[in-house]
């Protein structure tokens, strides 16, 4: 009879061991699987990040060594005359800029325009007199161009940097940025959002006025180191970085631009 107590015993406790390893696996398990979740939602969630500077972006032409959008939105740029020189860019890498040297331009056939619209470049001016286009638009969006104000031999030298807007019609507002020396990279940006234009200079905004219009949301030639309507109105410098956006960047975006 004791021996029958014993062995009962026994099953009793053998059996409560494993209900009690069943029930603390279920309690596990959801936590497990709550881990689980939570990777695979990180990863997802890394997959969409975008990148705000493409947000927009209708045409970016880098210069390495070709006139190809690296946005895949336009049409290759086209020399007008023979073929194109490349230098060297802001950071010392080999044909990475485009180099004008006053005998020739590059027209982009057809960049989307819209009223929200910007405009960034990196550009180095070279010796020059007189105004001269830098980026010029067929009819509406916007431009900058420069002159040479002062200087000589032995002297600093200084530019005006003119950035605007042309609005339907044909009616233009700029503003002008003194810049010294030449042979400096400066970064240029120009915003518009129908109200207020604004003009930022090496990552900060250094002018703005208020213009109300509005721009054709079409598609505009864009004509580089040269103005169509004056064979005389040639740039001698250098371009790097030109990005078109059918969007109004905003401070901190120009500030990523000019840290890149």
């Amino acid at each position: 009879m004791q021996k029958r107590l014993y062995i009962l015993s026994v099953i009793i406790i053998m059996v409560t061991v494993v209900s009690c390893r069943k029930d603390d696996t279920g309690m596990k398990e959801p936590v497990r699987h709550s881990t689980e979740l939570t990777a695979s939602g990180s990863s997802q969630a890394n997959r969409n990040v975008v990148d705000p500077l493409t947000v927009g972006l209708e045409a970016w032409y880098k210069f390495d060594n070709n006139l190809k959008d690296a946005a895949g939105k336009s049409p290759e740029g086209i020399p007008t005359t023979r073929g194109v020189s490349y230098s060297m860019d802001r950071k010392g890498n080999s044909k990475s800029a485009i180099y004008f040297d006053n005998k020739y331009g590059v027209k982009l056939p057809k960049i989307k325009q819209q009223t929200n619209t910007s405009l960034s470049v990196w550009v180095k001016y070279a010796d020059q007199d007189g105004i001269n286009t830098i980026i010029r638009p067929s009819l509406y969006g916007p431009f900058l161009i420069s002159d040479k104000t002062g200087g000589g031999w032995g002297f600093p030298v200084e530019y005006h940097c003119y950035g605007g807007v042309r609005l339907n019609g044909d009616v233009s507002s700029y503003v002008d940025v003194v810049f010294s020396y030449s042979y400096v990279w400066h970064h240029f940006v120009v915003t518009y959002d129908g109200t207020i234009m604004k003009f930022y200079g090496n990552g900060n905004l250094v002018a703005s006025k208020s213009y109300a219009g509005t721009i054709n949301q079409a598609l505009a030639e864009y004509f580089l180191g040269y103005d169509p309507g004056d064979n005389s109105a040639l740039w001698n410098g250098w371009m790097d970085e030109l990005r078109f956006y059918s969007r109004t960047l905003s401070p901190t975006d120009v500030q990523k631009l000019y840290n890149q």
